[in-house]
């Protein structure tokens, strides 16, 4: 709370003005990563060229960690677990499996949901709602989660 009395924004306040303050990937970067927050959070983000695309592990008041795309790493995988200071486990050690076997050339928003997301353990009694976006192809999908079916689009 005393964050907030200090003046610090709420991310989803902080995200809108970055989103409006900016008209392309590197200054939206830039901008999140200068924001001083009220909690530590993840803050993905997408660009609509080849590699642009960047994990920031957030603390409070400042970065703790930044992953980008590059043409050795073709994904991130980003679950709850603080894996830049050794900690991958299930979920994440599923995700990872599951993109290695789908692999650079065979990966589509298709295969990144059936194949990836909606596998065990990644999809779980926890897991509430999924979006999926890719901003060179125009694509933002919402996915609900419930105990009768796979996945709601």
């Amino acid at each position: 709370m005393g964050l907030i009395v200090q003046g610090l924004p709420e991310i989803g306040i902080a995200t809108r003005e970055a989103m409006i303050a900016c008209d392309n990937f590197d200054c939206f970067q830039e901008t999140m990563l200068s924001i001083e927050t009220i909690v530590p959070m993840y803050v993905i983000i997408a660009g609509t060229e080849e590699n642009q695309g960047v994990v920031i592990s957030k603390a409070e008041l400042g970065a703790d960690n930044i992953q980008y795309l590059d043409e050795e790493h073709w994904y991130i995988v980003q679950t709850n677990d603080d894996h830049f200071a050794g900690v991958c486990q299930e979920r994440c050690q599923d995700a990872i499996a599951h993109m290695n076997a789908i692999g650079k050339d065979n990966i589509s928003m298709s295969t990144l949901l059936d194949d990836v997301i909606t596998q065990a353990h990644n999809l779980n009694v926890h897991t509430i709602y999924t979006t999926m976006s890719s901003p060179s192809d125009n694509i933002w999908q919402a996915y609900g989660f419930d105990s009768d079916t796979p996945y709601v689009k």
